[in-house]
């Protein structure tokens, strides 16, 4: 008994059970569960019979209600091998059958029974049987599929159970994902707040040897909360900008000579002059442009706009971090960049010496613009608030419809009906009832194009996945067209339209403007379109006037400030150069102190403060006077400065002038000379107070001037100190050696005049400190004031920005321009915004441009085509953070719409997508009806080569020389077959073969042949796409080839005609590579050879390399001669060629044929050439002469010239040789020209050239020509003649004498100077040379020479009060006028701003006050005086 009990159940046993009801089958079941376990073992081998009669008995029994020991027979059958294994399988055997009388009669009962099945094991056991249900459901919805696809009608009961335990099985899948996902996050929680972190890196971030906190980017499922996501996209995002300089920075540091990492470089970097810009303040910064020269600035990346740069004097082992804040190409190229520096780096910046500094710069391989406001968003985005949260974060798969249509229900489609005639009762319909919308025929859309149009408009997000060529754009131009109603849009602020590439945001405004005229503006200025580009906003900036009072005041408060630091940064940049004023230092010196230099200025009436330092005029007066101690712990005020006063006196009293020029050997000659030291014992004090001076100067200056001969001769002591009067190099080396007093010292000297001079450089280097001190404290003030002001303007420009955009329903921008405008957009909160490409760009991007008050979102890409490309390829693979948020929306369930039909590529060339990449794609119609490729018998082909690749020297791009030329020369093939050059595009997948290629293709035969690298022609199609992979290496790397997104875009830009060129065999190890091929081989479109066929002699040929093409089809066609018969009768000398049928253009280039009609000479020029007139050469008779003479043919011998040599007798007797036309001129015995003594032959007459010896007039004999013998001019023998004054003469015999005499003498002037001149010069006073010895009415000496008539007005620099009040350093005679004021004017105008003219002149009638426009202040407009619109 205890055997049958372990014996399995056999087949007539179950089929018995099978006629029993379900709740008996269950409790025999349930009885003989040791033996239905035996059954169930791994060990059994079950048959397709036993199978199916297994599965038919459980189901029944798993129709009636389930007690306790059923649920334990279930547990029993999740984890057999015949749920796992043999059901499975059993069913996918469906889609074997080829017609259904194959099928078994049962197997419909054997699937509803499995789904019956699957629904028991699953309510018993929802977790832990999840993965088995879900083998067990594929299967079945195969089974159907197949069922449905051979005709069989299929019961409703069977397809509601297969639907009903799919989602819950997807319920509960995504709740374990939710749950495991949860617990990770849970289990790695951050170290910091994501909000605290710094947008800009930092010194620490670049110098981190420990792995960065990171967590994945979710591909499937939800986040545990918004604050998670936020933290999560956050995080990754900075490490992609961090994480490139880091290693770039780290390979700089080890003198890495190929360096992974491309990151520009720039050394010997220099920090010069800085401006105040609407940014702030900026730095201009110098680098090495001769290093760069081979860089092509107007068309390179490098140094835009707003991207980060880093700087560093010690290897980057402390940086200073700023942005490009203009960038100029002419600057540029002169080694000239803006920078601005961050409040940081600004800080460490005024601690150097920047004249002196050299710097190593670094740009950001990664643009930071696009990553600031990206992440600046993150950190400020709100939990509470986050737009469409329940998708973002949550991953709901219940989408509702747009806020708006509550008050929207219902959508008018005449925009759409245009052509259509319908009643308007059946143009405005339900939204959300699609049984009353238009047809698609009406609407001009297939089936997909009208689900996707139908979820556009109902749900609040809507995903489009477009393959290529199923009209992404046509439908999201048709969903705009709705959208943009004045019944949907009075209520919505305005529509955004966001792209990823330039292109393709022209291609969609464009589509937008043929419908929405008015309503339209574009942001960014890389926009190609004429017609955008009056739509732009820099374009309605400038049309359209804007009055902000708050940017008025603002903009004049920057430059105030801006002069007020360039003030500050002038003394600080002179406290080591000069001698500061006491006006200046006042506040910062003792109150007794300032008492006594008073005291002294007073009586001076000028400053003292050089003097005192030994470094005036007047230094002498100020020493100490002898026998009185300089020692600072003096403190007899009283008695020490009665002595000091004495001193003064006495020495103003020997006749020291109180303001006495610079000391310099011929001035103290002059006070030696005269009385003014009365005798010789003061000269001696004098001088001796001089040396005890220079001693004091030399315990400062160093041992250089120490060993001066300080003697007592007034010589020796003038010429050292005259060594020393360069007052920068004095203060700069007195201030090094002399060290600062102490707080406590200053207070104990009472009397600054009786300090020695080291110690008072002492004393004055302890004021100065405290100056310092101040100044970097006023610079750091104004510096926060700058950056404030600097914030104003911006926001006022926002403002005004913002003031413009209200009035259209429609603006577009690209994802960095919107990064860029964040700010913006959160102001202007776009109600609906349509994302195009959506696929190719970073999550976090869309979420920057989304704002809370944004109610529908539209995304229209192709997460299979490209994907968004991080900086860092291992963010990608490890954390995805390649995955846009269009992928993952479509990875989580959420609702999506993939458009089915493509418009593009003929049949053949879209089976290289389809199935490989895509499981399905229709073909429209129209694609089929497309020509064949001319000189081609194929219209797809794959020409395999084993040709090696080559690596491009710095960089980690790849070329191939033979795929290049092979490509080039099959484009001019192309080409010669009379397709235009913008028929074809020339694609590569490497940027390095994209170099190779434009070398090799002048403008000069491909003007117009699009090149470019496959990743920036997404989107964009042609009739004929050439494709170069490249990749052909021993190792079997395939690079990113292997990449499915990539090769999509690759195989499907092509209309008509597709090539590509590859190494076949490398390609094939990749698995998506390895069908396409496998298809294309299958077809005969792949091989070592392409197949070319003349569209003349219908021959074919074969090619396998470039130069196959000149040896096969020189002139595109075939080898064979063109021998076609042209109107001049020749024969075309050309090989086949299919571009010029008609010769039109064709030059012939054989002998003319063609005889002269006059003369019956053949033409002797080429055939193609005019004929003219004959010039053959022919002998014909002169008849004036008789001559006979070869000439050209059309030539007439009446007018012809003879050229026949004859001798002729001159008057002279001379005999010469002319030409036989020449008989006829006059000769010159006729004395035309002898009469005239003319030195040189004239052109009338025929002169004699025989040299002879001849008496000249003058009677000097000379060798000259014959003709010349009576002209005395050509004598060159000395002149005789002496002049008036007794000097010879120093010409030629033949020359005019001189009337001034040059001879240099010593001449007395009457002014009583003695000066060397010319001879004819020494009555002239007025070259006298000495200086003029008059004094003018003012006191002033002349300045003029003696003479020079002296001067009226005295032009001597004086400090004077002008009468409108301002000081300023005017010349002597102007010091009674206003009109000469420097002084800015400070009279208000109208409008507001403050006169921009001087105080000297009139105050203009208008404002010409500009109003900047942008942040460089390259663009400005002047102020409107009235204004249009107040602020």
């Amino acid at each position: 008994m205890k055997n049958q009990d372990q014996s399995p159940l056999n087949l007539n046993y179950l089929k018995r059970l099978q006629k029993m009801n379900a709740s008996e089958v269950q409790d025999i079941l349930v009885r003989v569960l040791p033996r239905l376990g035996v059954m169930l073992t791994p060990r059994m081998n079950m048959d397709d019979e036993m199978v199916t009669a297994l599965c038919l008995t459980l189901g029944q029994a798993c129709t009636t209600k389930s007690s306790d020991e059923w649920k334990e027979v279930l547990i029993m059958i999740r984890s057999s091998t015949f749920f796992r294994r043999y059901l499975p399988i059993s069913l996918a055997k469906v889609g074997c059958f080829s017609s259904i009388e194959q099928m078994s009669r049962s197997l419909l009962e054997m699937l509803r029974s499995s789904l019956l099945l699957g629904h028991a094991v699953f309510t018993a056991l929802p977790q832990a049987s999840a993965n088995e249900v879900s083998l067990l459901v594929t299967s079945a919805e195969s089974a159907l599929r197949s069922l449905k696809a051979l005709g069989e009608l299929i019961p409703s009961e069977i397809i509601s159970l297969a639907k009903d335990l799919s989602e819950k099985l997807a319920t509960a899948l995504f709740q374990m994902r939710n749950c495991r996902q949860k617990n990770l996050f849970e289990s790695k929680l951050p170290p910091d707040n994501f909000r605290h972190l710094s947008v800009v890196p930092s010194t620490k971030d670049l110098q981190c040897n420990t792995k960065p906190y990171l967590r994945k980017n979710v591909a499937e499922g939800c986040y545990p909360d918004a604050e998670t996501y936020l933290d999560v996209q956050f995080r990754l995002l900075r490490e992609d900008l961090v994480q490139p300089l880091r290693e770039g920075i780290r390979e700089l540091q080890n003198h890495v000579r190929q360096r992974q990492h491309c990151m520009y470089v720039y050394e010997n970097v220099q920090i010069k002059n800085y401006g105040i810009t609407h940014l702030g303040r900026v730095h201009n910064v110098q680098f090495q442009a001769c290093s760069h020269q081979r860089v092509s600035w107007d068309s390179s990346k490098r140094l835009m706009f707003g991207n980060l740069v880093l700087l560093s004097q010690d290897e980057f082992k402390s940086v200073i971090f700023g942005i490009v804040a203009e960038r100029d190409v002419s600057n540029l190229e002169r080694g000239n960049v803006p920078i601005k520096f961050f409040p940081e780096a600004l800080q460490e910046l005024s601690t150097m010496c920047l004249t002196q500094a050299v710097f190593c710069m670094v740009e950001s391989p990664s643009f930071f613009e696009a990553y600031r406001y990206v992440m600046k968003g993150l950190q400020e985005a709100c939990c509470e608030s986050l737009p469409f949260k329940s998708y973002i974060v949550d991953c709901s798969t219940d989408i509702q419809p747009p806020l708006y249509l509550a008050e929207c229900q219902e959508i008018d489609f005449s925009p759409l009906l245009e052509n259509i005639r319908s009643p308007p009762s059946k143009r405005v319909v339900k939204t959300l009832d699609s049984s009353t919308w238009p047809s698609e025929k009406n609407l001009c859309l297939d089936s997909s194009q009208m689900k996707a149009l139908q979820a556009a408009l109902t749900q609040e997000i809507a995903i489009i996945q477009g393959p290529p060529g199923t009209g992404k754009t046509y439908v999201g131009l048709k969903v705009a067209k709705i959208l943009l109603q004045e019944s949907i849009q009075k209520n919505l602020n305005p529509m955004l339209i966001v792209c990823y590439t330039n292109h393709a945001l022209d291609q969609f405004l464009e589509g937008i403007l043929k419908f929405c005229k008015k309503g339209l503006v574009r942001l960014g200025s890389r926009s190609e379109s004429e017609a955008l580009k009056e739509r732009t906003l820099s374009e309605l900036r400038r049309s359209r006037h804007y009055y902000n009072d708050v940017y008025v005041k603002a903009d004049n408060e920057l430059n105030d400030l801006g002069n007020e630091l360039e003030a500050v940064e002038r003394n600080l940049m002179n406290l080591n150069r000069r001698v500061f004023t006491f006006s200046t230092l006042q506040e910062f010196i003792l109150g007794h102190q300032q008492i006594q230099i008073n005291e002294i200025n007073a009586m001076l009436h000028t400053c003292c403060f050089h003097d005192w330092l030994g470094l005036g005029p007047n230094s002498s007066w100020f020493m100490p006077p002898h026998g009185i101690d300089a020692d600072l712990t003096l403190c007899e005020v009283d008695d020490g400065y009665h002595d000091f006063l004495q001193h003064y006196e006495r020495s103003f009293e020997a006749g020291i002038p109180r303001s006495y020029p610079d000391l310099h050997k011929e001035t103290v000659q002059m006070l030696e000379e005269t009385d003014v030291l009365q005798n010789e014992q003061m000269a001696e004090d004098y001088f001796e107070d001089r040396v005890s001076m220079l001693q004091d100067f030399s315990e400062i200056l160093g041992a250089h001037h120490q060993n001066v001969n300080l003697t007592r001769k007034s010589k020796m002591c003038v010429r050292t100190f005259d060594t020393l009067k360069d007052e920068e190099n004095i203060v700069c080396e007195a201030l090094k050696k002399a060290k600062p007093l102490t707080l406590r010292e200053q207070y104990r000297v009472w009397n600054i005049w009786q300090l020695s001079y080291l110690n008072r450089w002492r004393l004055y280097s302890a004021w100065l400190s405290r100056f310092q001190g101040h100044l970097l404290q006023q610079r750091s003030m104004l510096q926060q004031r700058v950056e404030e002001t600097a914030a104003v303007i911006k926001a006022c420009n926002e403002e005004r920005d913002l003031f413009i955009l209200r009035d259209f329903k429609v603006i577009g921008m690209t994802t960095t321009a919107a990064a860029r405008n964040r700010s913006l957009l959160q102001q202007l909160k776009p109600s609906i915004i349509i994302v195009e490409e959506a696929a190719e760009v970073l999550e976090a991007h869309v979420f920057a441009a989304l704002n809370p008050a944004c109610q529908h979102l539209i995304l229209i890409g192709d997460h299979q085509q490209l994907r968004p490309n991080p900086t860092v390829y291992e963010l990608s693979k490890r954390y995805h953070l390649d995955l846009s948020l269009f992928e993952r929306m479509v990875k989580n369930n959420i609702p999506y719409i993939t458009l089915s039909t493509q418009h593009r590529m003929r049949p053949e060339i879209a089976t290289l997508i389809v199935p490989h990449i895509y499981k399905q794609l229709n073909n429209h119609p129209s694609v089929s009806m497309f020509k064949d490729i001319k000189g081609l018998n194929t219209n797809l082909f794959f020409l395999d080569h084993e040709e090696p690749e080559e690596g491009v020297e710095d960089t980690r791009s790849h070329n191939n020389p033979h795929e290049a030329r092979f490509v080039v020369e099959f484009c001019r093939y192309i080409l010669k077959q009379g397709y235009k050059p913008t028929q074809v595009t020339v694609l590569t997948t490497y940027n390095g073969q994209l170099l190779a290629l434009k070398k090799l293709m002048p403008k000069t035969s491909f003007d117009g042949v699009r090149v470019c690298v496959v990743d920036k022609y997404q989107g964009e199609e042609n009739d004929i796409v050439l494709l170069s992979l490249v990749r052909s290496n021993k190792e079997c790397c395939t690079g990113f080839l292997k990449i499915s997104n990539r090769v999509c875009v690759a195989l499907s830009r092509a209309k008509k005609g597709f090539y590509a060129i590859g190494n076949a065999k490398l390609l094939a190890s990749a698995r998506i590579w390895a069908g396409i091929l496998d298809g294309l081989r299958m077809q005969n479109r792949l091989g070592s050879s392409l197949p070319l066929q003349c569209q003349i002699h219908k021959s074919q040929a074969l090619i396998c390399k470039g130069s196959d093409f000149e040896h096969v089809a020189p002139d595109g066609g075939c080898s064979l001669p063109c021998d076609t018969r042209l109107d001049c009768g020749h024969v075309c000398t050309l090989c086949c060629h299919p571009f010029d049928r008609n010769h039109v253009k064709y030059l012939c280039y054989k002998p003319c044929q063609r005889i002269h009609k006059n003369c019956g000479h053949a033409c002797p020029k080429v055939c193609y050439d005019d004929c003219g007139e004959c010039k053959v050469q022919v002998d014909k008779t002169i008849p004036n002469c008789g001559h006979v003479q070869t000439m050209n043919c059309h030539l007439d011998p009446n007018s012809f010239q003879c050229q026949e040599y004859v001798q002729r007798i001159l008057p002279c007797g001379h005999e010469k040789q002319l030409r036989c036309y020449q008989m006829t001129i006059p000769i010159c015995s006729l004395l035309q020209c002898l009469q005239a003594e003319m030195p040189y032959p004239c052109k009338v007459y025929i002169h004699c050239e025989i040299q002879v010896d001849a008496t000249l007039p003058c009677g000097h004999q000379q060798n000259v020509r014959c003709y010349q013998k009576n002209c005395k001019e050509l004598c060159k023998w000395p002149c005789e003649h002496h002049l008036l004054c007794g000097h010879a003469c120093d010409k030629k015999c033949g020359q005019i004498c001189v009337v001034d005499c040059a001879v240099k003498v010593d001449a007395n002037f009457p002014c009583g100077h003695q000066q060397n001149v010319k001879c004819y010069q020494k009555n002239c006073k007025e070259l006298c040379e000495w200086p003029c010895e008059h004094h003018l009415p003012c006191g002033h000496a002349c300045d003029k020479k003696c003479g020079q008539i002296c001067v009226v007005d005295c032009a001597v620099k004086v400090d004077a009060t002008l009468p409108c009040g301002h000081k300023q350093e005017v010349e002597c005679h102007q010091k009674n006028s206003k009109c000469i004021c420097e002084w800015p004017c400070e009279h208000k105008l109208v409008c507001g701003h403050v006169c921009d003219k001087k105080c000297g002149q009139s105050c203009t009638k208008q404002c010409q006050h500009p109003i900047k426009r942008h942040s460089t202040m390259r663009s400005q407009r002047k102020c409107p005086m009235l204004p249009t619109v107040q602020q």
